[in-house]
């Protein structure tokens, strides 16, 4: 038997995964929580859901193991969490949060980043097949909705939004729960609530503002939740913390809007817990002290300062005064801008939205310079000016976009989408950047940090990007770094070169280079850029970019990570569209949906990528990849890039890729009657190659074309952009079963076999052993394993020396003597030598020997 707790004064996240709990393990006894619940009323409503045992009714002797639901630590349960740890019982832990317990007897553990620990428990009901009630669904629902603010908090994942949507399918009543989710407060509530914001103190700690409230009560017969929940709606702050001092005991409880804030790293170090959002936590000790001691933790609490220069992107397209109106709209519509800075004689004047350059392209204003109309005065502020200024300048101003100076120069903007960026966690994904930060090797990590502190010293900023990302969170070894610059990469690149003692390659052109270290690791340094298509198929026109615009370039989502290398935030992960969530899904997916019209070798790389990672397209990137392949985005690609494509592709894994290119239709595109012999694949596969002659992925296209006559094999090469040599290899697959069937006669010489064969390619050879019959594979093998090996050893000059003349006769005893050395009538070089001094005596009369 088990019993079932969760953390003291239960919310209805915790409520829910007992009930959650107890359909999942049978013969389990969801146990009352201390404190009252919140809302107060989920007891009464759904008490008839859950049958709530109390402490006293707890058979001890029959207990093996505690489940332990909506926390991790036995510490936030109470009392009866204190008798587990002195019996030893082994822990199951079902938890959303991904702080660690500190508990030491886990039994199993299941914790996943989801906005409720009722979304686990509800997944494993799925699994399980087990169908709650309408009435059940109900209070399983209520618990996903409060702790995720209604499926609106940064927290929410689509796992949660799945479980809502099978609790629907259950019967749950959402209606039912609405009061619940926003309860009416009381009088004396109401009051309270007038108290903590009369006196509530805002403080700017790094930027992020926080409000601390605190009154005393004689009694501890309020819920706080709902009065924060009020308070966080009216005022125009990032975080709260209440306080209610009851009987020299002060009760603390903390919320957080978004990511940057962790109330949990604060409440912790007063005896609390909780996550990042929401905690709560009992001082035993006065309100003015308790204040004292939260006030001095606060600092701890910021995941790291935000400053202008954190969320800004960088550089900053401008246009100039007399730069048109329609030129300026088609830049903005390019690159997806809301503005841009105008400029005139390197001076900013202003700024124009996208919003006014339609307007006045609609008025027909669009042929006149931008110099022509007035703007409002821009708003500046430092690279180090904090958050919480900035979003004051914006609200101040009304406007939109802050400009960040240095020196007089323009270095950055800020949009309001930045701000909710850092505010809400789209940019920084908290702690698990540390987290990959631990995988790297400390001598690498070293390296790392040096150019991070580097890059900063020259005011840049830089970070680990791409697919070696990606490698380290699957745990895959790390050879060579790609290193994305928001700056200058060549400068940087220099510089890293003289302090690291590495080889510098410089390419101007593309503004990269690479430093190879005395270690032998190279390390590519590449500026951030931002990029457009101009027609589809075709290399990108690109420009400086942000961090941002340089990700979201990329192919797909577990390519669009980047950690941080910036001394304030070293190994914190960028996480724009969701990469993480897709590598724990094993789920390959494009950026947006124009992704494989735009490029369409990313086809061949997401099929690539599934092969290498055994991951699989999401099922919207699949039916992009579809309909691009239908549509003909591969037409335009020109040969090169397709044949490199196909051969890095093929290579990766010709099984799974050449299976899948044809479900997706790609081999289609390479001719339209190309279609794949899957018998014929599976019998190359079964080859042992082995041979630096062999170009393998010409091989394995061989079962997809080899029913193709000579001028369609033709076509595929042209279009391939082939070597002469490559389109040979192709082209005798024309004649392959004429000579497989001469390869079939009857009491064939071994010289006759080595005559049909010695002048086709490797690849031929191959193809022709899988594809024979026994008698053909048994005489193909003896071709290639001995008779192709077998060399006359006597030279032209050596037969010269024996008094033949020189010209055609040497050649033609040369070819008699590899023929009987082949068929075994000489079998050594005295042999040899006695077999062309007969041929020399044989008269000549015309006929090659």
């Amino acid at each position: 038997m088990n019993i079932i707790l969760t953390h003291k004064s239960p919310d209805g996240d915790a409520v829910a995964s007992l009930l959650g709990a107890y359909l999942v393990f049978p013969h389990s006894l969801p146990i009352m929580p201390e404190g009252a619940p919140y809302p107060k009323e989920i007891y009464s409503q759904f008490g008839d859901a859950l049958p709530l045992y109390s402490e006293k009714e707890i058979p001890w002797k029959k207990v093996k193991s505690a489940i332990l639901v909506d926390c991790s630590s036995l510490g936030r349960v109470g009392k009866i969490g204190e008798e587990v740890r002195r019996r030893g019982l082994p822990l199951i832990i079902i938890d959303h949060h991904l702080e660690t317990s500190g508990e030491l007897n886990i039994k199993n553990c299941f914790v996943e980043p989801f906005g409720s620990a009722t979304t686990i428990l509800v997944g494993m009901m799925k699994e399980k097949g087990i169908i709650p009630t309408p009435f059940q669904a109900t209070l399983l629902a209520l618990g996903i909705y409060s702790d995720t603010g209604s499926l609106t908090y940064p927290s929410t994942s689509e796992e949660d939004l799945k479980a809502v949507a099978f609790l629907l399918s259950c019967g749950a009543n959402i209606p039912q729960i609405v009061p619940l989710l926003h309860p009416l407060l009381s009088e004396e509530e109401k009051k309270l609530l007038e108290e903590f914001s009369g006196g509530l103190e805002v403080k700017d700690i790094k930027g992020v503002r926080v409000g601390i409230g605190g009154v005393k009560r004689d009694k501890m017969e309020f819920n706080l939740a709902p009065i924060a929940i009020k308070l966080l709606e009216r005022e125009n702050i990032e975080v709260l913390f209440l306080m209610l001092e009851v009987d020299g005991k002060t009760y603390l409880l903390g919320r957080s809007k978004g990511e940057i804030y962790d109330v949990s790293k604060v409440l912790s170090r007063l005896g609390g817990g909780g996550h990042k959002n929401a905690g709560a936590g009992v001082v035993p000790c006065s309100l003015n002290e308790a204040k004292e001691r939260l006030t001095f933790l606060l600092p701890q609490g910021i995941q790291w300062e935000i400053e202008a220069q954190d969320i800004m992107t960088t550089p900053v397209k401008v246009v100039h005064t007399n730069t048109l109106v329609k030129d300026a709209l088609e830049i903005m519509r390019s690159f997806g801008f809301g503005g841009l800075p105008v400029v005139d004689r390197g001076k900013v004047v202003g700024v124009i939205t996208r919003k006014e350059a339609e307007k006045l392209a609609k008025y027909g204003m669009g042929d006149k310079e931008l110099g022509a109309f007035a703007y409002r005065d821009p708003i500046f502020v430092s690279p180090k000016t904090s958050l919480s200024q900035v979003i004051r300048h914006m609200n101040e101003g009304g406007i939109g976009r802050i400009l960040v100076m240095e020196r007089g120069k323009l270095v950055g903007i800020i949009t309001r989408q930045d701000v909710i960026g850092a505010l809400y966690g789209q940019r920084i994904k908290e702690k698990r950047g540390e987290q990959i930060i631990e995988e790297i090797d400390y001598g690498l990590r070293e390296k790392l940090l040096k150019i991070g502190e580097l890059a900063a010293s020259l005011g840049m900023r830089t970070y680990l990007v791409g697919g070696v990302v990606r490698d380290i969170i699957l745990g895959k070894g790390v050879n060579d770094l790609d290193i994305l610059v928001v700056g200058k990469a060549i400068e940087l690149a220099e510089k890293i070169s003289q302090e690291m003692k590495g080889e510098l390659i410089s390419h101007h052109r593309f503004g990269t280079a690479t430093v190879r270290l005395p270690d032998g690791l190279e390390i590519d340094f590449a500026s951030a850029r931002r990029e457009f298509y101009p027609r589809a198929a075709v290399l990108p026109a690109v420009e400086p970019g942000s961090l941002k615009e340089d990700l979201f370039r990329r192919d797909f989502t577990i390519n669009a990570l980047a950690l941080s290398l910036h001394p304030r935030e070293f190994g914190f992960l960028v996480d724009y569209f969701g990469g993480m969530e897709d590598l724990r899904k094993k789920s390959i997916k494009v950026l947006h949906s124009l992704s494989f019209w735009e490029d369409p070798t990313r086809l061949l790389r997401a099929i690539r990528l599934e092969a290498k990672l055994g991951f699989k397209m999401d099922e919207w990137t699949e039916k992009l990849a579809r309909d691009a392949v239908i549509g003909g985005a591969l037409a335009p690609l020109s040969g090169e890039r397709f044949r490199e494509e196909l051969k890095l592709t093929i290579e990766e894994n010709p099984a799974y890729c050449l299976v899948r290119m044809e479900d997706i239709g790609v081999l289609k595109a390479i001719h339209q009657k190309a279609k794949l012999d899957k018998q014929m694949l599976r019998r190359l596969l079964k080859q042992k190659i082995g041979s630096n002659s062999v170009e393998e992925w010409i091989l394995y296209l061989y079962p997809v074309l080899g029913s193709l006559n000579e001028e369609e094999i033709k076509r595929v090469t042209y279009r391939l952009r082939m070597t002469s040599q490559q389109r040979e290899k192709f082209l005798v697959l024309v004649g392959v079963d004429e000579i497989i069937a001469n390869l079939s006669s009857p009491r064939l010489k071994r010289s006759q076999i080595y005559r049909l064969l010695r002048d086709l390619p490797a690849e031929i050879i191959f193809w022709m052993r899988a594809k024979g019959n026994r008698v053909v594979k048994r005489r193909v093998s003896l071709f290639w394993e001995k008779l192709r090996f077998v060399k006359v050893s006597l030279t032209g000059e050596d037969l010269m020396n024996l008094g033949i003349p020189e010209g055609p006769m040497v050649g033609q005893i040369l070819s008699k003597l590899l023929e009987a050395r082949l068929d075994g009538k000489v079998r050594n070089d005295d042999e040899e030598k006695s077999l062309a001094l007969k041929l020399k005596e044989v008269k000549y009369g015309g006929e090659a020997y």
